[in-house]
């Protein structure tokens, strides 16, 4: 038997690889400085030396060794405001770096020997727990974090996986869902990359385990991207280890939430060892032996995934899937049938259900749990999704987010253009008590959040104006009228905000927000240019304590800009003209985007757009084209097209064929 490394070891092991690498390091950055100011200045040399620089700040923080992790930060401060600008710097900051620079070599004989180097390093030790066997994910690109802070959470009776690259830890995610993510901001592919990259995993997937971020970052701009992603907590390195471990407790115990398989088979050896698989992979697993008792035990349950053997006496499984696909609340649940034969029979009967996969018996652990975590995410997913759409079908104001940036771009482009036109407001609700929302509002009732905001929204609405989700917890307004209706709507919106009380959340959160308020002209380039402003307004006003809105100030238009708006209105007729010509043409094309993809690097990933183009070769965004289709009743036409012109281009590639997956947004009207 192996024996168990002491949290000892571990730190003495973090101290001789952070001792032993220094000096390269120190180098490196030293060589890298000699290439920026006297053989060329470019980006990748500077982003290689920042990102050098910003590792050893939270290596050195997070040991403890504080006049070297304050010179790494200054250094690592200095170079990402060059960054942020992209221009050479002058001579005065050119003196800072090579001051900096030099004050790291004066420390490192001071630092060389071995035991002055561990004795330097005062380093807090969690007292040791009883063994609680949460799993903890680790995402750091420094090992002496990881280390160090690996060594703690053990320390602390967690099992503890630590991963370097953000691609490792999503491809672990496929085979289990832990409890709890530890999370670096800054990686090799940006400065904010661990934000991002959360940010974009919870767009797609619905992925909502608690995040903890850490960073030798402590600036406002991290702290409010990695709020607005979704993170539950914020520690700058050296991470207080008391304050995070109490975090960690409070997240893995109160906020966690997992996926829930329900098991039917009649097999008891078989129902403890699958499980055992979905436990062993955070799931709550709740077993039926006797098929007759499920109805009465999934209604109590409700669970997320169904596990579900074909052959049991009384009622076979394919009668049991009947049933419960007469219920409205399991139409969409996802059924894994399991088999100890492969009948054709059985597959013919099975295909004639919806959402339902096949596996033969015996069943492979990783393979079970693969596709109960990708059933049980693509259905919670879509849970929420239908709420959302429920809510925009019952009330006359809540539209869709991609029909509000329609409605928005439209007021943007005739802002201006009829004098007796009332103004327009973007009003960008975000809550104050976002993190805590996230914390303590499960899987089941994300959805459940911005229904409250949104009805509290709407009370104050008039006919025309409209109302739609950025995010969870984010709502977007659409608001006509005077500027004093506008501050008294928003004082009264905040009001109300502040004193209701967000139900099917955890502890008396309350909903008090920020508001942005953004007045729409033309000065504005498009809706994605107008939330983005209400964002930063919104911003402001969290930054100011919270529960006000801030208004963006701006110049009305001189006789100038007016003839030149009258130019444009001019073109854009003209473009009009063409638009309508193209319609009737059916002049449609699909345009191809490559887009990053957060899971595993060799992947390719594009989004498709939809595009129609004139005769002469001009593009008009759906935004524009879409209204008119409307008016047309053409809507599901066009669905059409696009699904299958989307399946003829994977057709052309039979490589792509073969492992692709095709994720097709519909108009409410094919819904």
């Amino acid at each position: 038997m192996t024996k168990p490394v002491s949290l000892k070891e571990r730190l003495r092991k973090a101290e001789a690889l952070f001792r032993n690498q220094l000096p390269s390091k120190i180098a490196d950055l030293e060589q890298l400085w000699h290439h920026l100011r006297f053989v060329q200045w470019s980006r990748p040399p500077l982003e290689k030396m920042n990102r050098i620089a910003h590792t050893l700040a939270g290596s050195a923080a997070t040991l403890r060794h504080n006049e070297l992790a304050k010179l790494f930060k200054d250094l690592d401060h200095s170079l990402m405001q060059m960054a942020e600008t992209g221009a050479a710097p002058d001579s005065e900051v050119c003196g800072n770096i090579d001051q900096l620079l030099a004050s790291l070599n004066e420390l490192l004989p001071s630092l060389a020997a071995p035991q002055k180097l561990l004795e330097g390093a005062e380093l807090e030790q969690a007292q040791p727990s009883t063994l609680n066997s949460k799993l903890v994910y680790l995402v750091d690109d420094d090992p002496i974090v990881l280390q160090v802070l690996g060594a703690q959470l053990i320390q602390a009776g967690y099992q503890v996986k630590t991963f370097m690259a953000l691609p490792d830890m999503y491809a672990e995610l496929q085979a289990e869902t832990p409890s709890l993510i530890i999370l670096d901001i800054v990686f090799p592919q940006g400065p904010l990359a661990g934000v991002e990259a959360l940010q974009t995993l919870r767009v797609k997937t619905g992925f909502q385990i608690p995040v903890i971020f850490i960073s030798a970052r402590s600036d406002i701009v991290a702290r409010l991207k990695a709020l607005r992603a979704g993170g539950n907590a914020f520690f700058t390195k050296p991470v207080d280890i008391a304050a995070m471990l109490d975090t960690c407790k409070e997240l893995t115990d109160a906020g966690e939430e997992k996926y829930r398989a329900l098991i039917v088979d009649d097999d008891r050896v078989c129902v403890l060892a699958h499980e055992n698989y979905l436990q062993t992979a955070n799931f709550i697993v709740h077993s039926v032996t006797d098929p007759l008792q499920v109805l009465k035990e999934i209604n109590q349950f409700k669970p997320d995934v169904l596990i579900l053997d074909l052959k049991m006496p009384n009622c076979n499984g394919f009668e049991v899937a009947q049933v419960l696909r007469q219920e409205k609340d399991f139409v969409f649940l996802p059924i894994i049938f399991l088999s100890g034969t492969e009948d054709p029979d059985e597959q013919a009967q099975m295909d004639m259900l919806e959402n339902c996969e096949f596996m033969s018996k015996p069943v492979e652990r990783e393979e079970l749990v693969q596709r109960a975590l990708r059933q049980a995410r693509e259905y919670q997913y879509l849970h929420n999704k239908l709420l959302e759409l429920k809510s925009s079908e019952a009330s006359p104001f809540i539209v869709s987010k991609y029909e509000f940036y329609g409605r928005l771009d439209e007021k943007l482009f005739n802002a201006g253009a009829a004098p007796d036109s009332q103004p327009g407001y973007l009003i960008y609700l975000a809550l104050d008590e976002l993190d805590l929302v996230r914390q303590y509002s499960n899987l089941r009732n994300q959805g459940n959040v911005n229904q409250q905001l949104l009805k509290i929204v709407e009370n104050g609405l008039n006919v025309d104006e409209t109302v739609a989700g950025q995010g969870d917890g984010i709502i977007l307004v659409l608001k006509y009228g005077p500027a004093k209706k506008l501050e008294s709507y928003c004082s009264d919106l905040l009001k109300q905000l502040a004193a209701h009380k967000l139900e099917n959340v955890q502890g008396p959160v309350s909903a008090r927000s920020s508001l942005g308020v953004v007045p729409l002209h033309r000065g504005i380039a498009g809706a994605h240019d107008a939330v983005t402003r209400a964002e930063k307004m919104a911003a402001k006003a969290y930054e100011l304590g919270g529960g006000r809105f801030v208004i963006e100030q701006f110049e009305s238009a001189d006789k100038a800009s007016s003839t030149k708006q009258q130019k444009e209105a001019a073109v854009e007729r003209e473009l009009d003209e063409g638009m309508l010509k193209a319609l009737e043409e059916k002049r449609f094309s699909l345009k191809f985007q490559p887009i990053v993809h957060v899971g595993d690097p060799g992947f390719d990933a594009f989004e498709v757009l939809v595009r129609l183009r004139s005769e002469e070769g001009k593009e008009f965004s759906p935004d524009r084209f879409i209204p008119l289709l409307k008016e047309q009743n053409t809507l599901k036409e066009l669905d059409r097209w696009v699904y299958s012109s989307a399946i003829n281009a994977l057709l052309r590639d039979q490589s792509a064929m073969l492992n692709s997956m095709l994720f097709l947004k519909v108009t409410k009207e094919t819904i």
